[in-house]
């Protein structure tokens, strides 16, 4: 999928075949994409809202609620879909049980927006990159962070901002 404002354009990679999804709310702004493992699309929206899709459909499935700041400027699945992390400008991830819409962990730490997230192939490690450039890692199992964050004090800042993030089939990052 693509973002295009209030719009989002999603191509199957397989036939070039596109359709445009129409974000439901009036007034938002898609701000982050993301694919769970039944094809599910969350929307990190500006209004506060993480919304599911039905992208077969453009039907809108559940909306999880954000309090405390604008939007999610991150969001991931974890590998079974039975779970999604979202992050943003209040510098907390919030994990969120998907066939819920109940927040059930949130972490804190980080020390700017988070603007990439991603999990392990287990589902075990949520891996965070954030505005001032540090990689961190949570354990969910756990319910803390894992070591010390990964920055380069010489180049961290909005330049050098992290802004994407993925895992390995073996964790590597």
């Amino acid at each position: 999928g693509t973002l295009l404002g209030e719009q989002v354009l999603i191509i199957n990679t397989e036939t070039g075949a596109s359709r445009t999804l129409l974000l439901r709310r009036p007034a938002t702004v898609a701000e982050a994409l993301a694919f769970g493992p039944d094809d599910t699309l969350a929307v990190g929206e500006g209004n506060g809202t993480i919304a599911l899709y039905d992208p077969a459909t453009g039907a809108q499935t559940r909306a999880l609620a954000l309090t405390g700041f604008n939007g999610a400027s991150a969001v991931a699945f974890g590998a079974d879909g039975s779970m999604i992390a979202s992050g943003g400008d209040d510098d907390v991830i919030h994990v969120w049980n998907t066939a819920t819409g109940r927040q059930i962990e949130q972490f804190t730490g980080d020390t700017s927006e988070i603007d990439t997230l991603a999990f392990s192939p287990s589902g075990r490690v949520l891996a965070s990159g954030s505005f001032d450039g540090s990689l961190r890692y949570w354990s969910i199992p756990d319910r803390r962070e894992l070591g010390n964050p990964i920055d380069d004090a010489a180049v961290a800042g909005p330049a050098n901002a992290m802004y994407f993030t993925a895992l390995s089939r073996n964790g590597a990052v």
